[in-house]
């Protein structure tokens, strides 16, 4: 196999500027004005990479405007409408910058209120059909004051910008922010990037890398080493996300530099240019300086590229190309074309030496401040100048120009390439076969000679023998796949590129399978020790078997759980725990382990306590026999005995008794009595037969009383008939009461009956036997007619009735009204009878006392009270 490589061609090369063919810049097209008096066209400027197209800024035309050119058959021609800023005053356009396509534009709005006033904002656009299209949100600055977007960078891709807002914070130290657009929005990368002091204005100048992953910015207000407003630049990496500064801070030569009012990556972040204008009223020169990453520090290219004379303030505006070996630096007060009317000049490196590429550009007329913006293309041969002062469209309405040149430089490299066997040179001239230094010729891009030296080294083939031991398969150094034991060749490259051809000795061992059936409690640890199974199922491990190679091994697990249980558990004087292994005498907590229904432990917690038999001496006194507390024994003789029962733990309580007997006694008793009679412990009897009493004798035992009773009663039941009480006693000493006057005796009333000439209450006082008895009150009510209004002839009978009654009304009436009343006037019937003089009524109600009123048509009433039997 022969290949050869050549080792980061161009890598090293040193871009030796052997010649310079002097050109002009000529002029593309026409002078791009501005259209309204003061807009200031030109403020800002930015040319795509190929430079057919440029965006410029005419911040003062109400809020601001930005305009997109492209270069077309010799004309500059408008792409879009103009973009114009949000507000009236927002100053869109202020800065401006191009993707390098030229399809997508970033345009800063310092004096936007969109979170306060003068907050500021970015807007960023993409051409679509010939439309300006705002892509995603608008970037909005922090607080009122930030003046964001005073300065924008934006990659290559359009998806990337830096916005400085330089007076941020309460004393103006400024601040920088990182964007990148996910599709819909803006959204900000890492952290803010502060300046350090108050009025740093961190953030007057920004620029971003080509891939967005680099950026500068500007604090020319910075007080450094050499003085008050010396000037600052930083530079910052983005890592993950996080913005890392890289190198040092990079600062002005002398007091009031200002360096950094104007900042420039070239495309891979490695070089930047910043300006140092020196302050209006400042003595020394202008200046810009251009600056290289060595890796670990910027190291500074050629000598400081000085302003014209002082004052001048070259710098105000600079512009890197893509590789970073041209630079364009605007001056605003420069006075070659009158006062303050500006110029541009470009510089190339010249192995490390800053020359001028052609003439200088200078401002149309005095105060335009030509070079206010400056931008350039990739390949450093096109540039765009804003004057924003300019007269040509309107008074200061502005304008930019646009130019490029046709120098042709001749450049010269050195490469470094390490072949195998031999090498051809580039322009195919010449081969070598042997390591030395070459020359070779050939045409670059402009027409003139690049002329490469050659470091070239030539590398040659080797061999080898390697014996290799694998498991299942083998892959060998150039990649081929061997599984079967063998001797093999293979051919590869060397550390130098050349084959090396290789004999392999070959063995080739195998993977063995096995299963295995696992029962285990809570988890199973693997063979390999990688893995802990907590749960049953499938589970494949891999350990190495006897030849070194994998032995995969697929374990059927069945993962079973112990238990654990709180118990409380009382015992009597000791405890013996649930797996008969342990006694304990004594309360406290313990712990025990049994099988659990799955096999596994069940770990029990105890919490015992112990309790202890007790003893006792008692000293009963009993009648006739005593039953011990057990329950167990009955004893009818004195003596001392033993009992055992359970104490308040449930435990045996031992008790000794000290038993001492006495006797019971009897007696007869036979006694009459009325009513009732009471016994010797007052009991009460009220019938007549055998009883038993039952009171303690002299010891305190009982003595049983026989009572042989006779009891009389006296019969003292009353009953109504009609208006007459009769004691229902017969032979008997009556005595009649009135209820009403205190139950006194109602004289001459000494008969079993008595007729009552009232309603009211009434008892009786009846002797008989021998005994006396007092009936309860009676309350009899008096029936018949209690008004009468139709004559002596009206009658009402029988009364007391069984089931039905009559009225005799002594007359015909032509209409008579009969209505049955309860004692307390409640109406229970009623019946209307037409010409009669005799009413029949069927009393339908319970036994008791009613109340019957008649009434005729004529207003005639009576009433009277009837008695139901």
């Amino acid at each position: 196999m022969k290949w050869f490589k050549v080792s980061n061609l161009l890598a090293l090369s040193l871009i030796i500027q052997l010649s310079l063919n002097a050109q002009n810049w000529n002029k593309l097209g026409t002078d791009i004005n501005g259209s309204v008096s003061s807009e200031h066209s030109g403020h800002s400027v930015s040319l795509n990479k190929s430079g057919s197209r440029v965006a410029i800024g005419a911040p003062d035309a109400g809020s601001g405007k930005v305009k997109v050119m492209r270069f077309a058959s010799g004309s500059w021609v408008q792409m879009g409408a103009d973009i114009l800023g949000e507000a009236s005053g927002d100053k869109a356009g202020y800065s401006v910058s191009f993707s390098d396509n030229g399809r997508i534009v970033a345009i800063g709005a310092p004096y936007n209120f969109g979170t306060g006033a003068e907050s500021g904002h970015v807007r960023v656009y993409k051409i679509i059909s010939g439309s300006w299209i705002k892509q995603g949100n608008d970037i909005n600055g922090e607080a009122g004051g930030d003046h964001a977007g005073s300065s924008v960078s934006i990659s290559g891709d359009g998806n990337r910008l830096i916005m400085g807002s330089p007076q941020n914070g309460a004393s103006l130290q400024g601040s920088a922010r990182v964007f990148e657009f996910n599709g819909s929005n803006w959204i900000k990368i890492g952290s803010d990037i502060d300046g350090d002091n108050a009025n740093d204005l961190f953030g007057t100048s920004v620029s971003i890398s080509n891939d967005g992953s680099t950026v500068a910015i500007g604090a020319p207000g910075y007080d450094g080493v050499a003085g008050s407003n010396t000037g600052l630049v930083k530079i910052f990496e983005d890592s993950s996300g996080v913005w890392v500064q890289k190198g040092i801070n990079l600062e002005g030569r002398s007091s009031l530099d200002n360096f950094g009012k104007s900042v420039s990556l070239n495309a891979d972040g490695s070089i930047i240019a910043s300006g140092a204008t020196q302050i209006p009223f400042g003595t020394d020169s202008s200046f810009v300086r251009v600056l290289e990453y060595n890796g670990s520090s910027w190291v500074r290219i050629g000598k400081d590229i000085e302003g014209e004379v002082a004052g001048d303030q070259s710098g105000f505006s600079v512009e890197l190309n893509y590789t970073g070996n041209v630079v364009a630096i605007g001056s605003v007060k420069s006075d070659v074309n009158g006062a303050d009317a500006g110029q541009l000049r470009v510089f190339q490196n010249n192995i490390g030496n800053w020359g001028r590429t052609a003439n200088i550009i200078n401002g149309e007329a005095a105060s335009n401040q030509a070079g206010f913006s400056v931008s350039l293309n990739a390949d450093g041969d096109t540039v765009s100048m804003g004057a924003p002062f300019n007269n040509g469209g309107a008074m200061q309405s502005g304008h930019t120009r646009v130019y490029e040149t046709s120098i042709c430089f001749i450049t010269g490299s050195v490469i470094n390439p390490e072949v195998c066997y031999n090498y051809t040179v580039p322009s195919g001239d010449e081969t070598y076969n042997t390591s030395g230094i070459y020359e070779d010729t050939l045409i670059n891009k402009g027409g003139c000679d690049s002329i490469i030296t050659i470091d070239l080294t030539v590398n040659y083939s080797g061999s080898a023998t390697i014996f290799s031991v694998v498991c299942q398969s083998y892959i060998s150094p150039s990649g081929k796949f061997y599984n079967t034991s063998g001797i093999y060749q293979d051919t590869i490259a060397t550390q130098k590129g050349c084959d090396s051809f290789i004999t392999i000795n070959l063995t080739v061992n195998y993977v063995s399978y096995d299963s295995q059936t696992i029962s285990a409690c809570d988890s199973f640890e693997l063979p390999s020790g990688k893995y802990t199974v907590f749960n049953s199922g499938v589970y494949p491990d891999t350990i190495l078997n006897t030849k070194g190679c994998d032995s995969i091994l697929m374990f059927f697990i069945n993962v079973k759980s112990s238990s654990t249980r709180l118990i409380s558990d009382t015992s009597c004087n000791k405890y013996i725990s649930p797996s008969g292994k342990h006694t304990y005498y004594s309360s406290g907590t313990y712990s025990d382990t049994i099988q659990n229904l799955e096999g596994c432990d069940s770990i029990i917690t105890i919490d015992l306590v112990i309790h202890y038999n007790s003893s006792a001496t008692i000293d009963p006194v009993s009648c006739d026999s005593y039953v011990t507390p057990s329950g167990k024994s009955v004893y009818n003789s004195n003596g001392t005995y033993v009992d055992t029962i359970s104490n308040r733990y449930g435990c045996d309580s031992i008790l000794t008794i000290n038993l001492t007997i006495k006797s019971s006694t009897s007696d007869t008793i036979v006694d009459t009595s009325c009513h009732k009679y009471i016994g010797p412990s007052g009991k009460a009897f009220n019938k007549s037969g055998s009883f038993t009493d039952t009171i303690a004798n002299s010891r305190g035992c009982d003595s049983v009383l026989h009572l042989e009773l006779t009891i009389k009663t006296v019969e003292d039941s009353v009953i109504q008939i009609g208006n007459t009480l009769m004691a229902v006693a017969e032979n008997a000493i009556y005595k009649w009461l009135d209820c009403n006057d205190s139950f006194s005796i109602i004289e001459g009333k000494e008969q079993q009956t008595y007729t009552i000439s009232s309603s009211g209450g009434y008892s009786v006082i009846v002797e008989e036997n021998g005994c006396i008895d007092t009936s309860d009150c009676i309350w009899a009510i008096k029936v018949g007619i209690v008004e009468n209004g139709f004559g002596e002839s009206f009658k009402i009978y029988p009364n007391p009735t069984k089931d039905k009654f009559y009225v005799a009304l002594g007359e015909t009436e032509a209409e008579i009204t009969v209505s049955l009343r309860a004692l307390n006037g409640r109406l229970l019937s009623q019946e209307v009878f037409q010409n009669t003089d005799l009413v029949e009524f069927y009393l339908d109600q319970p036994v008791g006392i009613y109340i019957v009123e008649i009434s005729n048509k004529a207003g005639l009433t009576a009433v009277a009270r009837i008695l139901k039997e």
